[in-house]
C-alpha cells in the first residue's frame, strides 16, 4: 500500500515530464517501424505539384528542421498546470495517431535531392536521409506538431504563442527546403493541427484558471533555445568526428 502510494505520488509529481517522454517515444518508436512497413508496401501516391518545382533545395534550412526534435517536449517545458498539460498532450497524441493512420491508408513518398557533402549542412542532409526515409509524409507531422504546440501555448501566453507561431512557420518552410515534404504535406499538417484544435483543445483546460497559473515564465523559452543549441552542437561534433576519421558518411 505504501509502495503504491509512493508510485502514485511520483507519477503526479512528474506527470508532465512522464507525459512528454511518452509522447516522444510514441512518435519515434512507432514512426520508424511504420516507415519500414510502408516502404515494404511499395505503393505510393504522388502529390507533387508544379509549385514544388519552384522551391529550391536549401540544406542550410536543416538547422530549423531539427527543431522538430524538441517540439514534443515544448508543452512540458512551457506548461506547469497538469490539467491543461493533459489536454494538450491528448491533443498531440490524437494528431500523431491520425497521421499514422493516414500514412498507412494514403502512403506518400517524397522526391529527394542527394547533395555532395561539402560542409556541415550537406552532411546533415545525408544523416537525415539515413535516419528518416522518404515516406510517412502526408500529413506532415513536423508541421502539424509545430503548429499544434503553437496553438496550445498561444491560448495561454501571447509571448509564447507569437514565438512558437513564428517557429512553426519556419519549420513549415524548412521541411520543403530540405525536401522532407512537399507543399500538400505541409497543408495537411496545418489542417490537422487546426482541425483538432477547434474540435478538441479550444474547449478545454481554461475554466476558472488564470493563464499565469498555467504557463511558466519567459525564461522557459530561453531554456528551450539552450536545449536546441546543445543538440545542434552535439550533431556538429559528430560531423567533426566524421570529417577527421571518416566513419559515417565521408568514407
Amino acid at each position: 500500500m505504501v509502495r503504491s502510494s509512493k508510485i502514485k505520488s511520483f507519477i503526479l509529481k512528474h506527470f508532465i515530464l512522464i507525459g512528454s517522454v511518452f509522447l516522444w517515444l510514441y512518435w519515434i518508436l512507432v514512426f520508424f517501424p511504420l516507415s519500414i512497413y510502408v516502404t515494404a508496401l511499395n505503393q505510393f501516391h504522388d502529390i507533387h505539384i508544379f509549385l514544388d518545382d519552384w522551391i529550391p533545395f536549401r540544406p542550410e534550412w536543416l538547422s530549423i528542421y531539427l527543431l522538430t526534435l524538441i517540439l514534443p517536449f515544448m508543452p512540458a517545458i512551457l506548461i506547469k498546470d497538469r490539467r491543461y498539460y493533459l489536454h494538450a498532450a491528448i491533443y498531440v497524441f490524437m494528431m500523431i495517431t491520425i497521421a499514422y493512420i493516414c500514412f498507412i491508408v494514403f502512403p506518400v513518398k517524397v522526391r529527394r535531392t542527394v547533395p555532395e557533402i561539402s560542409g556541415f549542412f550537406s552532411w546533415g542532409i545525408h544523416l537525415n536521409h539515413f535516419i528518416d526515409k522518404p515516406v510517412n509524409c502526408f500529413p506532415s507531422l513536423h508541421v502539424g506538431i509545430a503548429f499544434g504546440v503553437a496553438l496550445a501555448l498561444g491560448r495561454v501566453s501571447r509571448l509564447d504563442g507569437i514565438v512558437l507561431f513564428i517557429t512553426a512557420i519556419l519549420v513549415a518552410c524548412s521541411v520543403v527546403f530540405v525536401q522532407a515534404h512537399v507543399l500538400l504535406d505541409v497543408a495537411g499538417g496545418i489542417l490537422l493541427s487546426f482541425g483538432l484544435y477547434f474540435l478538441y483543445l479550444r474547449r478545454r483546460g481554461l475554466k476558472k484558471k488564470s493563464r499565469k497559473l498555467i504557463v511558466r515564465n519567459a525564461y522557459a523559452l530561453v531554456f528551450t533555445l539552450l536545449i536546441f543549441l546543445a543538440i545542434l552542437f552535439t550533431i556538429y561534433i559528430f560531423y567533426l568526428i566524421d570529417l577527421k576519421y571518416k566513419i559515417f558518411f565521408l568514407r
